[in-house]
């Protein structure tokens, strides 16, 4: 269960970078986007991994077309967050070249023919936030999907944004999933257990 100060010290966040996201310009959005799909790929553990999960963007957040189209050119099996009717929860689905999207719950583009992933052949995720800290903690939107679907994930999460959404420090509930790295357009942040192990 989450600490009400935990929840009410992340609203002013989520406020504060809502206004700047909605003053974007877009085509710097598509420019800050591109690079840091080009910092992502860089990544050992990107380049090793054979199945990628990721998102669908939604306006405000770091545009993921330039990184699945980089999976595609390297032979990557993608999958996406979509909702499960059955269990009411978010899982991976397979997002094949040419799969239509179509938009479903909170606005979130999905595959329109579902086909589950494993969880376990999940080997990177490419993971969106409100924001991000630099030891890897992240800030969602409040609803807890992704991290529960994070906290079943065994791959490598890479949590994307762009460099104003990296704060010094974001109060952190203990069913928040840290990330082992953050990338923006300007930085590549990793968490300790990743400069350990060499990633």
């Amino acid at each position: 269960m989450t600490d009400p100060d935990t929840a009410e010290a992340k609203k002013p966040i989520r406020a504060l970078i809502g206004r700047k996201r909605r003053a974007l310009d877009p085509a710097w959005v598509k420019a800050a986007s591109e690079a840091i799909a080009g910092a992502v790929v860089q990544l050992d553990a990107f380049a090793s991994a054979t199945v990628v999960c990721s998102y669908v963007a939604v306006p405000g957040e770091v545009d993921t077309r330039a990184l699945i189209a980089a999976c595609r050119a390297r032979r990557k099996q993608v999958c996406v967050p979509a909702l499960r009717k059955e269990t009411a929860r978010y899982e991976w689905a397979w997002f094949p070249p040419g799969a239509e999207l179509v938009t479903g719950s909170d606005r979130v583009p999905e595959p329109s023919d579902k086909a589950w992933a494993p969880v376990d052949r999940v080997e990177f995720v490419v993971v969106p936030g409100v924001a991000f800290d630099r030891s890897g903690t992240r800030l969602g939107r409040g609803g807890g999907h992704y991290d529960r679907l994070l906290a079943e994930c065994p791959g490598f999460k890479a949590g994307v944004a762009f460099e104003f959404q990296v704060l010094h420090e974001i109060p952190r509930a203990p069913h928040d999933v840290r990330m082992d790295a953050v990338v923006t357009e300007a930085n590549v942040y990793r968490a300790r257990s990743s400069y350990e192990s060499g990633v």
